[in-house]
């Protein structure tokens, strides 16, 4: 099996493109960079770096390997997190990733509901705006919101459930084209003014 170590200085060398730079990051010498690059070039048989100029560049296979090795050390980490709860006694957590208003407005009385049914459970919230922040492991419930303009969101292992749907009135002058449609697409709407309800 792969050292989970060396995958983790892999995806530092890469990220810096440099072993100076990824030692810098991980606060290691220079020397034990270079010695985890070659023990996991001998374990897995492959070509990692090539020489560029005073640096290095990955080749595809040590960027193929630092991409997938991203799921792999992600659930080591959650088995990490499962490890520590059943240390303290906690058995119960839930994940929430929310955008902000949604954290502001909704989430204190969910966290309320959830904490009166069961007091052991944990519930950790994180913010996925304005890119796809996280927090200590992946979302079991992953809020967010949505322009009409853009194509729905699909996540891989989520149901899309749409919580809520904001009407909006438009404000046009009588005699405007899209004054006498009942309902107006938002892409028509673009560099006008419009109000709220």
């Amino acid at each position: 099996m792969l050292s989970p170590h060396r995958l983790r200085v892999l995806q530092a060398v890469v990220a810096a493109r440099s072993v100076h730079g990824a030692a810098r990051n991980l606060h290691y010498a220079p020397a034990t960079v270079s010695q985890h690059m070659s023990a996991l070039a001998r374990e897995t048989g492959l070509v990692l770096f090539t020489k560029d100029g005073r640096g290095l560049r990955p080749t595809s296979a040590a960027l193929k390997l630092a991409e997938q090795a991203e799921e792999a050390l992600s659930t080591l980490d959650r088995l990490d997190t499962v490890v520590e709860d059943l240390r303290q006694g906690r058995s119960t957590r839930l994940a929430i990733a929310t955008f902000s208003s949604a954290a502001e407005q909704w989430l204190p009385e969910v966290v309320r509901s959830v904490r009166r049914q069961d007091q052991e459970t944990t519930v950790e919230i994180s913010l996925n705006e304005p890119s796809g922040g996280g927090g200590r492991r992946p979302a079991d419930i992953d809020l967010r919101n949505e322009s009409p303009d853009d194509a729905a969101q699909h996540f891989e292992g989520y149901t899309r459930v749409p919580l809520c749907v904001e009407e909006f009135a438009v404000v046009l002058p009588e005699e405007h084209r899209l004054a006498a449609l009942r309902s107006v697409p938002m892409q028509e709407l673009g560099g006008r003014d419009v109000g709220g309800p």
